[in-house]
């Protein structure tokens, strides 16, 4: 806590004061020398490397070989210095914290560290309770056009003013993260699409105040959308979703867990709008049925990874659609879903064989018949969790062609050790099976 602290007070001084200049100036070159190596003392293996950078030549010296230089290029642009150029390509790989404590020790040193190129990825999670919207007001004036990735993940303290400031001076973000920003309304999606047209990836879980109207500017003006996470956005319905895909039809992965209006009518216009869907959740959707799945089915062909856990309206018609069109399924979950069984579970896995993980919690009625076609046709099956597991009896009988593996198993009075990948499924790593195993 006390190092936590420690890093927010010197990021948090740094972008209230930092853009006035740099803070400490050394009163001679020897004397600044000194105290860069002072300061930077106690820092591993970040310390040599910097003692020799000063040894690199200046202006009119011999250049040295790009092995010395540690593999940098060793041609600078016209009219710059050389050594300028490696100092930037150090600093480059510093973090926010390192930057931000660089700036503060002399005037070269600020402006090295303060130059925009450097901030092209921001993540404040650890500083995320003590952020508040000058913080990042102040960053996008520092970065501006050269800002393409943001984490704002947990920053509940940012709302949509500072958030229009930031869309204004950073046109160029590709990947915005306000997971948890709570204060943030339909406004600051506003902003986003009227500023940021090159976004990509947009997550806003559980931002509850977000609705439709929010879908429907995002798709106005983020058309190269690829990745958005609405998950635990309750108020969005069908109608923002049809807006959303209409404008949006590049879009990869789509999370929409805990929207819990959402109908299968919204999966139809998702199935009109992206075909080149490869991961969607539907997490708790508990509206969506087996003909929502099916519409989706047929025209995602590309579906890699899919979520149903808590649909419990789902039955083995689903099973069957995704095995019939959907081939290059890899992950499933379907937690709480207890109406699937064998049979769908059996076509799913001789179509399906590309399968790496599988969640079938209290998928109730299904056997060790489901398990027993999983472990012939799905061989690149690295996880499995079905809590309880039932009926699974015979896969314990110690069959010479499993390989024993390592299984949770503190309900159950089988045994300690899961039977079940053998040759067939030589790369499971994982399993769980807790429960009444009968």
């Amino acid at each position: 806590m006390l190092l936590q602290m420690a890093l927010f007070h010197s990021f948090f001084f740094f972008f209230f004061f930092a853009v006035r200049g740099p803070l400490t100036v050394a009163a001679s070159p020897v004397a600044e020398h000194r105290l860069r190596m002072r300061r930077l003392s106690g820092h591993g293996s970040w310390a040599q490397p910097l003692r020799d950078m000063w040894d690199l030549p200046r202006p009119g010296h011999e250049p040295v070989s790009p092995a010395s230089a540690g593999g940098l290029s060793t041609t600078a642009p016209p009219g710059k210095p050389y050594f300028i150029v490696v100092y930037a390509e150090i600093f480059s790989f510093l973090d926010i914290v390192t930057l931000c404590r660089c700036a503060q020790i002399s005037k070269a040193w600020n402006i090295l560290a303060l130059d925009g190129s450097n901030w092209q990825r921001i993540d404040l999670f650890n500083f995320q309770t003590d952020v508040e919207g000058r913080v990042v007001e102040n960053i996008s004036k520092r970065c501006g056009g050269f800002l393409r990735k943001l984490s704002l993940r947990g920053c509940i303290g940012v709302g949509d003013s500072s958030l229009k400031t930031f869309a204004q001076n950073c046109r160029n973000i590709e990947h915005l993260n306000l997971n948890g920003c709570t204060k943030i309304t339909d406004s600051t999606c506003y902003s986003l699409s009227r500023f940021c047209s090159k976004l990509k990836h947009l997550d806003l879980t559980s931002c509850v105040s977000i609705t439709n109207s929010s879908l429907k500017g995002i798709s106005e003006g983020c058309r190269h959308l690829e990745y958005l996470n609405l998950s635990w956005c309750d108020q969005i319905t069908k109608d923002g979703i049809e807006a959303l895909v209409r404008g949006c039809r590049g879009l990869r992965a789509l999370l929409l867990r805990g929207c819990t209006q959402l109908e299968d009518e919204a999966l139809k216009h998702i199935q009109n709008y992206c075909h080149e869907l490869v991961s969607l959740n539907l997490q708790s959707c508990s509206r969506v049925t087996d003909e929502g799945v099916v519409q989706i089915c047929r025209g995602c062909h590309r579906l890699q990874a899919l979520c149903l856990s808590g649909c419990g309206n789902l039955t083995d018609a689903s099973l069957t659609a995704l095995a019939l069109n959907c081939p290059r399924l890899q992950i499933l979950e379907a937690a709480r879903c207890s109406h699937l069984t064998d049979a769908g579970f059996t076509l799913l896995a001789r179509n399906c064989h590309d399968l790496e993980k599988m969640d079938l919690e209290e998928c109730i009625l299904i056997t060790d018949s489901t398990l027993i076609q999983l472990s012939i046709h799905c061989p690149k099956l690295q996880a499995l969790e079905a809590v309880p597991c039932v009926a699974v009896d015979s896969l314990f009988a110690g069959r010479g062609e499993f390989r024993i593996l390592t299984a949770q198993t503190a309900l159950c009075s089988v045994g300690s050790h899961l039977y079940l990948a053998g040759r067939a499924c030589p790369t499971v790593s994982s399993s769980r099976m807790m429960g009444s195993c009968t």
